[in-house]
Protein backbone atom coordinates (compact mmCIF):
# COMPACT_ATOMS: atom_id res chain seq x y z
CA UNK A 1 0.00 0.00 0.00
CA UNK A 2 1.20 3.37 -0.86
CA UNK A 3 -0.33 7.14 -0.16
CA UNK A 4 0.99 10.14 -0.74
CA UNK A 5 1.88 11.89 2.57
CA UNK A 6 2.40 16.00 2.94
CA UNK A 7 3.96 16.90 5.65
CA UNK A 8 5.72 20.47 7.32
CA UNK A 9 8.86 20.41 8.41
CA UNK A 10 11.29 23.40 9.32
CA UNK A 11 13.60 24.87 6.50
CA UNK A 12 16.13 26.19 9.84
CA UNK A 13 16.63 26.63 13.22
CA UNK A 14 14.19 28.76 14.59
CA UNK A 15 15.43 31.99 16.13
CA UNK A 16 12.94 34.10 17.86
CA UNK A 17 9.52 34.46 16.76
CA UNK A 18 8.72 32.33 14.18
CA UNK A 19 6.91 33.32 10.44
CA UNK A 20 5.50 31.08 8.30
CA UNK A 21 8.54 31.40 5.99
CA UNK A 22 10.32 29.50 8.72
CA UNK A 23 8.54 26.24 7.55
CA UNK A 24 7.58 24.77 4.63
CA UNK A 25 5.65 21.50 3.07
CA UNK A 26 6.78 18.63 1.91
CA UNK A 27 5.68 15.58 0.00
CA UNK A 28 7.16 11.60 0.05
CA UNK A 29 5.45 8.35 -0.44
CA UNK A 30 4.76 6.09 2.48
CA UNK A 31 5.00 2.82 1.69
CA UNK A 32 3.20 -0.42 3.97
CA UNK A 33 3.88 -3.60 3.84
CA UNK A 34 1.44 -6.45 5.05
CA UNK A 35 4.66 -8.25 7.06
CA UNK A 36 6.10 -4.66 7.93
CA UNK A 37 4.04 -4.74 12.04
CA UNK A 38 3.53 -1.17 10.78
CA UNK A 39 0.42 1.04 11.31
CA UNK A 40 -0.45 3.70 8.84
CA UNK A 41 -2.63 6.57 10.34
CA UNK A 42 -4.88 9.13 8.46
CA UNK A 43 -4.42 12.33 10.79
CA UNK A 44 -7.49 13.98 11.89
CA UNK A 45 -6.89 16.60 13.82
CA UNK A 46 -3.42 18.12 15.26
CA UNK A 47 -2.24 19.85 18.73
CA UNK A 48 -0.05 22.68 18.00
CA UNK A 49 1.68 23.61 21.36
CA UNK A 50 4.32 26.34 22.33
CA UNK A 51 6.63 23.57 23.38
CA UNK A 52 7.30 22.93 19.99
CA UNK A 53 8.81 25.98 19.13
CA UNK A 54 11.56 25.03 21.54
CA UNK A 55 12.31 21.60 20.28
CA UNK A 56 13.00 23.65 16.92
CA UNK A 57 15.78 25.78 18.31
CA UNK A 58 19.43 25.01 17.85
CA UNK A 59 20.07 25.14 21.74
CA UNK A 60 17.03 24.74 24.04
CA UNK A 61 16.92 23.57 27.55
CA UNK A 62 13.89 21.73 26.45
CA UNK A 63 15.95 19.46 24.73
CA UNK A 64 16.64 17.86 28.04
CA UNK A 65 13.08 16.53 28.59
CA UNK A 66 12.00 16.42 24.66
CA UNK A 67 13.98 15.72 21.26
CA UNK A 68 14.58 18.42 19.29
CA UNK A 69 13.44 19.13 15.69
CA UNK A 70 15.78 19.40 12.82
CA UNK A 71 15.35 20.98 9.55
CA UNK A 72 13.20 19.29 7.16
CA UNK A 73 12.76 16.96 9.63
CA UNK A 74 9.31 16.03 10.20
CA UNK A 75 7.74 17.27 13.04
CA UNK A 76 6.27 15.11 15.90
CA UNK A 77 2.82 16.31 17.96
CA UNK A 78 0.09 15.04 19.32
CA UNK A 79 -2.89 14.41 17.31
CA UNK A 80 -5.67 11.92 16.67
CA UNK A 81 -6.80 10.12 13.61
CA UNK A 82 -7.85 6.71 12.07
CA UNK A 83 -6.31 3.62 11.20
CA UNK A 84 -6.38 3.11 7.60
CA UNK A 85 -4.01 -0.07 7.45
CA UNK A 86 -2.45 -1.92 10.26
CA UNK A 87 -0.19 -4.97 10.38
CA UNK A 88 -0.15 -6.07 13.36
CA UNK A 89 -2.85 -7.58 16.03
CA UNK A 90 -3.13 -4.46 18.49
CA UNK A 91 -4.34 -1.97 15.99
CA UNK A 92 -7.18 -2.83 12.79
CA UNK A 93 -8.15 -0.45 10.15
CA UNK A 94 -11.12 2.12 11.11
CA UNK A 95 -9.23 2.26 14.85
CA UNK A 96 -9.70 5.65 16.12
CA UNK A 97 -6.35 6.29 18.11
CA UNK A 98 -4.75 9.30 19.93
CA UNK A 99 -0.53 10.23 21.09
CA UNK A 100 2.24 10.56 19.08
CA UNK A 101 1.91 11.35 15.55
CA UNK A 102 3.32 13.97 13.15
CA UNK A 103 2.36 17.52 11.74
CA UNK A 104 1.48 15.84 8.44
CA UNK A 105 -1.50 13.77 6.73
CA UNK A 106 -0.24 10.32 7.59
CA UNK A 107 1.89 8.81 10.12
CA UNK A 108 4.03 5.55 9.87
CA UNK A 109 4.57 3.91 13.05
CA UNK A 110 5.69 0.72 14.60
CA UNK A 111 4.07 0.14 18.29
CA UNK A 112 6.15 -0.43 21.17
CA UNK A 113 5.99 0.27 24.75
CA UNK A 114 8.29 3.91 23.62
CA UNK A 115 5.60 4.74 21.35
CA UNK A 116 2.87 6.91 23.37
CA UNK A 117 -0.17 5.90 21.80
CA UNK A 118 -4.06 4.61 22.44
CA UNK A 119 -7.16 3.81 21.32
CA UNK A 120 -9.96 6.35 21.87
CA UNK A 121 -12.98 4.36 20.47
CA UNK A 122 -14.06 3.71 24.24
CA UNK A 123 -14.12 7.85 25.47
CA UNK A 124 -15.69 8.45 21.74
CA UNK A 125 -18.67 5.94 23.06
CA UNK A 126 -18.62 8.22 26.17
CA UNK A 127 -19.72 11.18 24.89
CA UNK A 128 -16.01 12.99 24.36
CA UNK A 129 -15.54 14.60 20.78
CA UNK A 130 -12.00 13.28 18.96
CA UNK A 131 -11.11 16.81 19.23
CA UNK A 132 -11.18 16.26 23.16
CA UNK A 133 -8.14 13.41 22.48
CA UNK A 134 -5.95 16.85 21.40
CA UNK A 135 -6.75 19.36 23.89
CA UNK A 136 -8.84 18.57 27.20
CA UNK A 137 -7.68 15.03 26.85
CA UNK A 138 -4.51 15.72 25.08
CA UNK A 139 -1.89 17.76 26.06
CA UNK A 140 -3.22 20.08 27.20
CA UNK A 141 -5.50 18.57 29.98
CA UNK A 142 -2.68 16.37 30.91
CA UNK A 143 -0.53 19.20 32.23
CA UNK A 144 -3.36 21.06 33.23
CA UNK A 145 -4.85 18.29 35.70
CA UNK A 146 -0.63 16.97 36.64
CA UNK A 147 0.21 20.28 37.35
CA UNK A 148 -2.91 21.75 38.75
CA UNK A 149 -3.81 18.73 41.05
CA UNK A 150 -0.17 15.84 41.09
CA UNK A 151 2.19 19.74 41.70
CA UNK A 152 -0.40 22.31 43.12
CA UNK A 153 -1.96 20.27 45.36
CA UNK A 154 -4.95 22.74 46.16
CA UNK A 155 -7.13 22.34 48.86
CA UNK A 156 -10.87 24.26 48.91
CA UNK A 157 -11.11 27.83 49.42
CA UNK A 158 -7.25 28.17 48.49
CA UNK A 159 -6.30 31.30 46.15
CA UNK A 160 -5.01 30.43 43.14
CA UNK A 161 -3.17 32.38 40.25
CA UNK A 162 -3.19 31.39 36.61
CA UNK A 163 -0.64 33.46 34.14
CA UNK A 164 -1.46 32.85 30.28
CA UNK A 165 -4.37 32.09 31.53
CA UNK A 166 -6.98 32.33 28.09
CA UNK A 167 -4.52 29.67 26.90
CA UNK A 168 -4.82 26.30 26.28
CA UNK A 169 -3.53 24.74 28.98
CA UNK A 170 -3.91 27.82 31.22
CA UNK A 171 -7.97 27.80 30.44
CA UNK A 172 -8.82 24.51 32.09
CA UNK A 173 -6.53 25.00 35.07
CA UNK A 174 -8.79 27.68 36.11
CA UNK A 175 -11.95 25.96 35.75
CA UNK A 176 -10.57 22.70 37.41
CA UNK A 177 -9.69 24.89 40.56
CA UNK A 178 -12.95 26.44 40.49
CA UNK A 179 -14.03 23.10 40.53
CA UNK A 180 -12.47 22.35 43.59
CA UNK A 181 -13.41 24.90 45.32
CA UNK A 182 -10.86 27.65 44.99
CA UNK A 183 -10.92 31.72 44.59
CA UNK A 184 -9.08 31.80 40.60
CA UNK A 185 -7.43 35.33 39.32
CA UNK A 186 -6.00 34.71 35.65
CA UNK A 187 -4.25 37.11 33.80
CA UNK A 188 -4.01 37.40 29.97
CA UNK A 189 -2.87 40.16 27.05
CA UNK A 190 -6.11 41.77 26.10
CA UNK A 191 -9.28 42.48 27.19
CA UNK A 192 -11.20 40.52 25.19
CA UNK A 193 -9.38 37.08 26.97
CA UNK A 194 -10.23 39.47 30.47
CA UNK A 195 -13.28 39.10 29.40
CA UNK A 196 -13.54 35.58 28.43
CA UNK A 197 -12.22 34.63 31.72
CA UNK A 198 -14.83 36.55 34.04
CA UNK A 199 -18.19 35.73 31.87
CA UNK A 200 -17.27 32.45 30.36
CA UNK A 201 -14.48 30.76 31.97
CA UNK A 202 -15.80 31.16 35.47
CA UNK A 203 -12.36 32.85 37.43
CA UNK A 204 -13.63 34.88 40.07
CA UNK A 205 -11.57 37.52 38.58
CA UNK A 206 -8.61 38.52 35.44
CA UNK A 207 -6.25 41.21 34.85
CA UNK A 208 -4.98 42.73 31.88
CA UNK A 209 -0.89 42.39 32.66
CA UNK A 210 0.23 44.68 29.46
CA UNK A 211 -1.48 47.48 31.45
CA UNK A 212 -0.07 47.23 35.13
CA UNK A 213 3.11 49.18 35.34
CA UNK A 214 3.96 46.97 38.49
CA UNK A 215 3.66 43.29 38.93
CA UNK A 216 4.40 42.92 42.11
CA UNK A 217 1.77 45.54 43.43
CA UNK A 218 -0.92 44.19 41.04
CA UNK A 219 -0.85 40.81 42.48
CA UNK A 220 -0.92 42.30 46.09
CA UNK A 221 -4.23 43.86 44.80
CA UNK A 222 -5.66 40.65 43.85
CA UNK A 223 -4.45 38.53 46.25
CA UNK A 224 -4.25 40.57 49.67
CA UNK A 225 -3.64 37.71 51.15
CA UNK A 226 -1.39 36.05 49.65
CA UNK A 227 -0.84 33.39 46.34
CA UNK A 228 -1.38 29.57 47.63
CA UNK A 229 -1.05 28.07 43.68
CA UNK A 230 0.74 29.60 41.20
CA UNK A 231 0.20 27.76 37.90
CA UNK A 232 3.24 29.51 35.52
CA UNK A 233 2.80 29.50 31.76
CA UNK A 234 4.77 32.35 31.25
CA UNK A 235 8.14 33.22 33.29
CA UNK A 236 10.43 35.92 33.27
CA UNK A 237 8.60 39.25 35.75
CA UNK A 238 5.44 37.90 36.21
CA UNK A 239 7.49 34.45 37.86
CA UNK A 240 9.05 36.98 40.06
CA UNK A 241 6.16 39.13 40.63
CA UNK A 242 4.04 35.51 41.74
CA UNK A 243 6.75 34.23 44.01
CA UNK A 244 7.23 37.50 45.58
CA UNK A 245 3.36 37.23 46.71
CA UNK A 246 3.61 33.18 47.35
CA UNK A 247 2.42 32.56 51.17
CA UNK A 248 4.53 29.98 53.13
CA UNK A 249 3.73 26.54 51.96
CA UNK A 250 2.40 28.14 48.61
CA UNK A 251 2.99 25.71 45.64
CA UNK A 252 3.87 26.65 41.99
CA UNK A 253 4.06 24.57 38.95
CA UNK A 254 5.89 25.49 36.18
CA UNK A 255 4.08 24.68 33.16
CA UNK A 256 5.91 27.00 30.66
CA UNK A 257 7.84 30.14 30.44
CA UNK A 258 6.18 31.10 27.02
CA UNK A 259 7.77 35.19 27.49
CA UNK A 260 11.12 33.25 26.79
CA UNK A 261 10.32 31.20 23.67
CA UNK A 262 9.78 33.86 20.64
CA UNK A 263 11.08 37.21 22.67
CA UNK A 264 8.26 38.88 22.65
CA UNK A 265 6.31 40.36 25.53
CA UNK A 266 7.50 41.69 29.50
CA UNK A 267 10.44 38.94 29.48
CA UNK A 268 12.86 40.37 31.97
CA UNK A 269 15.09 37.66 33.37
CA UNK A 270 13.73 35.80 36.77
CA UNK A 271 15.83 37.01 39.67
CA UNK A 272 17.68 34.87 42.09
CA UNK A 273 14.19 33.56 43.57
CA UNK A 274 13.04 32.41 39.91
CA UNK A 275 16.25 31.35 38.95
CA UNK A 276 16.48 28.56 41.61
CA UNK A 277 12.72 27.84 41.11
CA UNK A 278 13.69 27.34 37.47
CA UNK A 279 16.82 25.60 38.04
CA UNK A 280 15.19 22.69 40.51
CA UNK A 281 11.93 22.43 38.30
CA UNK A 282 11.85 18.43 36.84
CA UNK A 283 10.48 18.36 33.34
CA UNK A 284 8.16 15.54 34.32
CA UNK A 285 5.37 17.19 33.34
CA UNK A 286 5.78 16.79 29.81
CA UNK A 287 5.76 13.08 30.44
CA UNK A 288 2.00 13.11 31.07
CA UNK A 289 -0.11 11.03 28.99
CA UNK A 290 -0.76 7.55 30.44
CA UNK A 291 -3.96 6.40 30.48
CA UNK A 292 -4.76 6.87 34.14
CA UNK A 293 -4.39 10.15 33.90
CA UNK A 294 -6.64 10.68 30.73
CA UNK A 295 -9.18 8.52 32.42
CA UNK A 296 -8.88 11.19 35.86
CA UNK A 297 -9.39 13.80 33.27
CA UNK A 298 -12.46 12.59 31.81
CA UNK A 299 -14.26 12.25 35.29
CA UNK A 300 -13.14 16.03 36.01
CA UNK A 301 -14.34 17.07 32.68
CA UNK A 302 -18.08 15.18 33.35
CA UNK A 303 -17.78 17.12 36.61
CA UNK A 304 -17.27 20.73 34.77
CA UNK A 305 -20.17 19.90 32.03
CA UNK A 306 -22.53 18.58 34.67
CA UNK A 307 -22.25 22.14 36.09
CA UNK A 308 -19.43 21.01 38.65
CA UNK A 309 -21.55 19.58 41.47
CA UNK A 310 -20.06 18.31 43.98
CA UNK A 311 -16.81 20.20 44.45
CA UNK A 312 -17.71 23.68 44.78
CA UNK A 313 -17.41 24.69 40.61
CA UNK A 314 -19.65 25.80 38.40
CA UNK A 315 -20.80 26.17 34.90
CA UNK A 316 -19.51 23.99 31.94
CA UNK A 317 -16.08 23.20 30.40
CA UNK A 318 -15.22 25.85 27.88
CA UNK A 319 -13.12 25.18 24.80
CA UNK A 320 -12.32 26.48 21.29
CA UNK A 321 -14.14 24.31 18.47
CA UNK A 322 -11.42 22.67 16.55
CA UNK A 323 -12.27 21.29 12.38
CA UNK A 324 -9.78 19.73 10.27
CA UNK A 325 -8.03 22.23 7.63
CA UNK A 326 -5.64 20.11 6.11
CA UNK A 327 -1.57 20.45 6.66
CA UNK A 328 -1.10 23.34 3.92
CA UNK A 329 -3.45 25.64 6.11
CA UNK A 330 -2.04 24.03 9.05
CA UNK A 331 1.29 25.94 8.83
CA UNK A 332 1.83 27.91 12.13
CA UNK A 333 1.28 31.87 12.28
CA UNK A 334 3.56 34.02 14.42
CA UNK A 335 0.71 34.63 16.61
CA UNK A 336 -0.53 31.36 17.71
CA UNK A 337 2.54 30.36 19.43
CA UNK A 338 2.03 33.51 22.06
CA UNK A 339 -1.95 33.25 21.50
CA UNK A 340 -2.68 32.19 25.28
CA UNK A 341 -0.74 35.64 26.48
Amino acid sequence: MEVVNRYVATRHHIVGAPTEADFEVKEETARWAPDSGEVIVRNLYLSIDPYQLNRMKRISASHLAVDSILPAQRIAAYAAGEVVASACEEYKAGDVVAGVLGWEDYTLFKPSPAVLMSKVADAADAGFPLSHHISVLGTSGMTAYGGLFEVGKPVKGEKVFVSAASGSVGSLVGQFAKIAGCYVVGCAGTQAKVDLLKNKLGFDDAFNYKEEPDLKSALKRYFPDGIDVYFENVGGEMLEAALANMNTYGRVALSGVIAEYTGGGRRRGAGPAGRDLQAHHHPGLLRLGLPAQVRRVQRHHRRLDQGGQGQGGRGRVRRTRERPVGVRRALPRPERWQEAR
